[in-house]
């Protein structure tokens, strides 16, 4: 804490680090930390149900590191790695044969794999940070029709899944039900999240936003964006979760309803539009066909609110591109604990398909 004398007042002011989407220690910690795989992508040769079909994986690694294997789970409930894995019915990878690989490569089937996740093992190696692909043969596609299925990708630098995390992240496909034409047209779902971001996802730059020090006589803002488009005739929505701003024990509460600033009292709120109280952020960009908008709770210009698992953005139809820039308020009271404070961030982009 900092003090300043005058004849009437103490004036505290407080530093803090805001974190998004990946958490940052408040002390220097001599580890390295997993980084997300860019340009993820999965696509299936045939997406029925108990189909014999190859998988083939596109991604571009992150880290310079060892790596030595490569882990595809395959899970029915949840993307995140923090979350239980629910294996997709009838699925099975466990018999599956590398029919081609490329960026990174000298992989074979591990025999640790199983059913839902297929592991790749090598001599760990060196590598530099290159775009990759995996095709897999002979995978047998869950049995549920109309069924959202993911795939967390995440590589080790050591032999069959253990050691040390490397870079990491999920994919998305869906198992169809049978249809009589002869064409496909696969689904997506292209989002992408970061400090600033291309409309169309193709550069992301940042994902550590720093509010500087608080003061109890002005507010503090900082801003981060994301993008996100889909094919899915029902659009999508995306989430916002993470907990508020804290240092240890010490919260700064996040708004439960939408509320103006109040420099002089604790605050934590969000929004997605321009505003001018405090001036911060912008309204979202469109390319073209574009549908999405601001949730009803966060689509007011200087009203701010958070609470964690809220919808923030969503299309209802087919949409291009929309970019949103999220504003983050923090205003504090003279008496709030001084700290470091900081937020981890996570949002999540869901299409039914």
């Amino acid at each position: 804490m900092m003090v300043r004398k005058n004849t009437s007042q103490i004036r505290q002011i407080f530093s803090t680090i805001f974190v998004f989407v990946l958490f940052i220690s408040l002390f220097v910690i001599p580890k390295a930390q997993a980084a997300d795989l860019i340009n993820r992508s999965i696509a299936l040769s045939a997406s029925w149900p108990s189909a014999n079909v190859n998988h083939r994986f596109n991604f571009t690694t992150a880290t310079s590191s060892n790596i030595g294997s490569i882990r595809f789970l395959y899970c029915s409930n949840s993307p995140l790695e923090i979350d239980p894995c629910t294996a997709p019915a009838g699925l099975n990878v466990a018999g599956a044969g590398i029919a081609s690989q490329s960026g990174i490569t000298g992989f074979s089937v591990s025999g640790a794999s199983t059913a839902n996740s297929l592991i790749l093992t090598r001599v760990p190696s060196f590598t530099t940070p290159v775009s990759a692909e995996y095709n897999f043969s002979n995978i047998i596609n869950p049995s549920t029709p109309n069924e959202v299925d993911y795939v967390r990708i995440t590589l080790f630098d050591n032999i069959n899944a253990t050691g040390a995390t490397v870079d990491s992240g999920s994919v998305v496909f869906v198992i169809d039900d049978w249809f009589n034409i002869n064409a496909y047209v696969p689904p997506y779902m292209t989002f992408c999240v970061g400090v600033t971001v291309a409309l169309d996802c193709s550069s992301t730059a940042g994902f550590l936003a720093d509010f500087g020090e608080f003061s109890n006589f002005n507010p503090s803002t900082v801003t981060s964006q994301f993008s996100v488009a889909t094919n899915d005739p029902n659009g999508y929505n995306t989430f916002i979760s993470g907990q508020t701003m804290t240092s240890g024990s010490n919260i700064i509460a996040g708004l439960a309803t939408q509320t103006a600033s109040q420099p002089g009292t604790t605050q934590f709120g969000i929004n997605l539009r321009a505003n001018s109280n405090p001036s911060v952020g912008s309204n979202p960009d469109a390319g073209p066909v574009a549908s999405g908008i601001p949730a009803t709770s966060y689509n007011s210009p200087n009203q701010f609110r958070y609470v964690s698992g809220d919808l923030v953005a969503s299309a209802n139809v087919t949409t291009g591109f929309n970019r949103y820039t999220v504003s983050y308020l923090v205003n504090v009271s003279a008496d709030q604990k001084p700290g470091v404070y900081a937020a981890t961030f996570t949002y999540t982009a869901i299409a039914s398909f």
